[in-house]
């Protein structure tokens, strides 16, 4: 999922389900308790358990974040590479006048994993930090990043 800076919800909620068999894939909370929203995983895992390894990178944000949390936190996959980008928001859309005069983009709530981490400006911090060449100079040391062993190919 590396350099993977999009998707949607119900796309990175389909996918992490066809690795895990229960749990909490993902919830989106507002500002209100009655805002909150959790979706879950349906019996099945179309890997039957065998070991998997999720490549991350800075480039990684919004619907693959979400997959690599919920594989990391249900401890069904090693999350390798560098932090990711930390595109936990969810945005709403509101047209004004009808869409004539654009549209305003709000933030309305934000992602969190399982175990209840935030993915917004912390991104998912892999389990085994690994850089490719000089990308490890170019990462800020700050936000809980991993140090990276840098590897170059």
């Amino acid at each position: 999922m590396r350099d993977d800076g999009g998707g949607v919800l119900d796309q990175a909620i389909a996918v992490s389900d066809d690795f895990l068999d229960a749990g909490e894939i993902v919830s989106t909370r507002g500002r209100k308790p009655e805002d909150t929203q959790r979706y879950d995983a349906k019996p099945g895992d179309i890997a039957d358990g065998k070991p998997l390894t999720v490549l991350i990178d800075v480039g990684t944000a919004s619907a693959s974040e979400i997959v690599a949390g919920a594989l990391q936190d249900h401890k069904r996959a090693t999350i390798v590479g560098m932090t990711s980008f930390g595109k936990g928001s969810v945005q709403t859309i509101i047209p004004l006048r009808g869409g004539e005069d654009g549209a305003l983009h709000l933030t309305t709530a934000r992602y969190y994993t399982p175990s209840g981490r935030s993915i917004q400006a912390s991104g998912i911090v892999p389990d085994i930090a690994v850089a490719q060449g000089d990308e490890a100079a170019d990462v800020p040391r700050s936000r809980g990043r991993a140090k990276p062993i840098c590897l170059t190919i």
